[in-house]
Formats: structure tokens, sequence, C-alpha cells
């Protein structure tokens, strides 16, 4: 709570409230921000600010936020609480605030900007901007000449929407009774259903394509693909490509997206997919309520989570079609071997760690850049509740600290890494899992895993996906019958099969198991 001073309020470390009582003198204050007249009181309790510096011409400032690029627009952030929200009751913003690139506002370049205030407060959504934040309108400013004077007033709070269901996508929102539990509060699953284009005319039932997409992405994205003039539309409404349902999964959660997988801080996601979420669906859109007709696919988050899937219920699905996953093996997590080196920011040379390249090799941002400016993003300053990348990865795999948030697998300021904590990332560890359980889950994974990967993956995933393609290749009795196709120079994500191939791989896997069990 830095940086921060209220009108009304108490004395608290570190909000600054000016009564007589408060004898501390208050930090220099370049910015005020209030709540527009007519929703007084709506923004109140908890939440976290941020205040984001953009182009002169940039209409929507806050749409920059989290950017790891070395050219990314400065924004600040701190936590409130206890924020009455009031008319009357204005937040005076101070230089002692977390900023990413740049972490003092003293040290933004002078000129003019567009500037603009969201303020968090419904933290399921991982999105800075997502449903429960407030934005006030950008304001033009002279910085600093016009430090001081700058007023920001949220006045539009974005809401949770469920979308209206369309000739051929259906919406879902289900509570799930195991993430409420967990949570201690009301969880929603949701996904969208796309569904053939005579689903209304007909009594068939339809085998189903589970999709998964990269990180974060939204169910909402099922809209995108049945844009006119899409791939995905052109196959979709083909009467030669095999029919089936395709549900698109939610990619938000507490710390991020949630990986559709079982873990200590997010819950029991993945059997509240499974055992909530997709008997809805086949009770509610007349799905063959079968394994044989269950189907996993997606990319880079959705790759990982696709396989994962797979593996954790082997019997559940009937095969993973994963294109460009994050690391299956925690030896090469990224850049990073997470069992046997002492520091994730710099290697055994003392050289930094690139996050990301491009396919020439060029690197683009080092981790302990993403590190800082996912902990400018984060709630308590850190990159483990940012809701992003790295944070997400930490809360999926680790575990909880004292205070019930996700335990931090490095130290932010050093990189330092806690084998401790290693230890209980151990059990997702793709490659491990399936080396110590083969002889138990062998026979149900046997040609269920189809793997896409370039070799010149962006965010280094290729690496860990070589280990996982020689343990593979190492297993026997049964053998995994597992197919690779490597993408020579090709980067994050590579996907060269279209929608109409992966249905038509689809169906023949479910032709063929049928026929086998008959």
């Amino acid at each position: 709570m830095r940086g921060i001073r209220t009108w009304g309020l108490v004395c608290l470390g570190g909000i600054m409230v000016v009564l007589a009582a408060c004898e501390r003198e208050p930090d220099p204050e370049w910015a005020q921000v209030s709540v527009a007249g007519e929703h007084a009181g709506e923004a109140a309790g908890e939440g976290r600010l941020f205040v984001v510096f953009a182009p002169a011409d940039e209409e929507a400032p806050y749409a920059r936020i989290g950017n790891p690029r070395a050219g990314a627009d400065p924004f600040f952030a701190t936590d409130v609480s206890g924020w009455s929200a009031g008319a009357d009751d204005a937040l005076a913003v101070s230089d002692e605030l977390t900023g990413f690139p740049l972490s003092d506002p003293e040290a933004v370049p002078d000129g003019e900007y567009m500037v603009q205030a969201v303020y968090k407060t419904d933290f399921f959504f991982h999105e800075v901007a997502g449903p429960g934040s407030w934005l006030s309108e950008p304001v033009s400013v002279n910085w600093p000449e016009d430090r001081g004077e700058i007023e920001l007033v949220l006045e539009e709070k974005i809401e949770d929407v469920v979308p209206r269901d369309r000739p051929h996508v259906r919406f879902v929102r289900i509570k799930s009774e195991k993430l409420s539990e967990f949570h201690d509060e009301e969880i929603h699953l949701r996904a969208a259903v796309i569904v053939p284009s005579d689903f209304d005319d007909t009594d068939e039932e339809y085998p189903v394509r589970y999709h998964i997409g990269g990180y974060g992405s939204r169910y909402t994205r099922a809209l995108d693909l049945l844009e006119t003039g899409t791939e995905f539309r052109d196959g979709w409404f083909d009467p030669e490509v095999p029919d089936f349902l395709m549900v698109y999964l939610d990619g938000t959660g507490p710390y991020g997206d949630p990986y559709q997988i079982n873990s200590r801080n997010s819950g029991p996601w993945g059997d509240a997919v499974v055992e909530e979420l997709i008997p809805h669906i086949e009770q509610s859109f007349r799905a063959i309520a079968e394994p044989e007709a269950r189907f996993l696919d997606g990319g880079s988050t959705g790759g990982w989570a696709s396989l994962a899937l797979q593996v954790f219920y082997p019997e559940f699905f009937n095969g993973a079609w994963s294109f460009c996953a994050d690391s299956p093996d925690f030896r090469h997590f990224q850049l990073v071997n997470l069992y046997e080196d002492e520091n994730a920011f710099v290697n055994r040379h003392d050289y930094e760690r690139p996050s990301k390249r491009d396919t020439d090799g060029e690197p683009e941002f080092s981790i302990r850049r993403e590190i800082e400016m996912e902990k400018a993003l984060g709630r308590g300053d850190s990159f483990t509740t940012s809701g992003q990348q790295w944070g997400a990865w930490n809360a999926l795999y680790g575990p909880s600290d004292d205070d019930g948030k996700p335990k931090p697998v490095w130290d932010q300021e050093t990189g330092e890494i806690d084998h401790e904590v290693v230890e209980a990332w151990r059990e997702y560890d793709l490659s491990l899992y399936l080396d110590e359980n083969w002889p138990d889950i062998g026979e149900d994974l046997v040609g269920k895993l189809r793997i896409w990967m370039g070799d010149m993956d962006d965010y280094y995933l290729n690496n860990g996906m070589y280990r996982f393609a020689d343990l593979l290749e190492e297993l026997d009795d049964p053998e995994p019958e597992a197919e690779f196709t490597w993408g020579p120079r090709q980067g994050h994500c590579w996907v060269p099969l279209t929608h109409r191939e992966i249905f038509e791989q689809m169906q023949d896997r479910y032709e063929a198991t049928v026929e086998e069990e008959n």
C-alpha cells in the first residue's frame, strides 16, 4: 500500500491519510484519482491502482499495460485498502509506487502523454482491465509541468457480461461446486460451444473437440473463429468436414490462466472441468458421453494443458493435438534447469538469461525484465499474483505460503531458486510423471499424444520438448506410439494443420477406436 494517501480515512502504514492526528509528512503528490459522483461508493474496498503513461495520440493507454519489451510505456501501481470511494474521497498519488519499466515517476521523460488510471477490484480475472476493473478517461498531460494537477476520474466499470447465444455459438456459465468450496466464494466455469449447422434440426449425437487457447484466451474468442472469411468457418460449414461439437474453454482464473488443471493455489480446476463442466456440456448439447468421443487440442498454454489433461486423465480423453506447448520437462523450463540451476536470471556463465527471441536467435527481453513487469502488476508487489505468465506458472505448479498465496519458486529481486519449492513442482513435470507412472497409465495413452513444435520457438520451449520426445522414445511395454512433428526454423506458435485436417484426424481416431472396441 505504497504511494497513496486518502482524504478522510485513517493513518495506515503505506497509505497516507490526512487527519489532525497524522503527523507524518505526506509524500509529494502528482495526481489524484477519484470516482465519478454517480458511482460514489461502488469501488469501495480493496484493489490495486494502476496509472499508465502512453504516447500523446494513444486513445486507450490501459491497453498498453504489461508489455515486457524494452520500450514499454511506463505504468505505476500500488495496493489500496480501506478506500470508501466516496464523492469527496480522492486518492492522492505520490512517487512511491512500483513501476515498470521505470521504477520512479521522476524518471518519466519530459513530454506530452495520455495518462489513464485503472482500478482493479476483482482478482478472479487476470486481466488488469478485466471484469470488476474501473477505468478513467485518458487525460492529456504535459509532464512534468502538469505534475500535481492531474485529475483522473474513474467513470466506467467493466462488467462480466455473458454474451448472448448466436445461431452456431452457445455460451455456457455454470457454478462449480468444487471450486466454490475451495475458494469459499461462488466460482463459475465458462465455455463456448460451437454447434454444427444442422444442430437444431436433428437428434444426432456428436464427438467433441475441447479447444484450449494460448495464455489467457477467453471463451468468447470462439466468435472470432466463425467470422466470415476464416479458414475455420469455411471448414465448419463444409459438408465434407466431419461433424463435431467444438468447445472453447476459458483461460482466466484467480492467478491468471488456470491451465485447466488441479493446483494447490487455484483449486481443483481439472476435476471441475472433467466432473462438472464436461458432463454439463454432454447432457446439454447431445455430445457422445464416452471417452472415445472426447478430444483435446491447443497451442502454447493450450498445448501444455491439452497434454496435461490427457496425461492426468488418461482414460477420459481419446487424444491430444498439442502445438507449441509450454515446457513438459522442467530441466528446460524455458532456459532454466529448475533442478540444477541456482539462479533463474543468470546462467552458469553469469550471462543474463533471455526469455524471448526471434527466429534468427536475437533476444528480445530477459526473464529478469519479465519478472520486474509482473512484480509491478501483482498485488503486494509480487510477481506471483500478477496474473501473467510467470505468476500463473508459479501458482499452478507450486505450494502456498503461510498466508495462502503462491510461494515463489525464486526470489523476484535476485533470481535465486528455492529448491524446496521446486520439489513441489515435480508432480507437474510431464516427463517425470510419465516416467514414474507409465506402467500404470501407459495402456491408456497409446497413440493419444500428437505434438507439433517449431525448433526455433520464441520462448525456447523446443528445448523441453526435445527432452519429452526422448523420454517417449525410451518408454516401452507398451510403446507410446506418440507422433512428433518438428518445424525447422519455425517459432511460436507454429500450427501447420488446418482446422479441417484436425477434425479429419480426430474423426479417424474416433472411428478406429470404436471399431477396435467393437
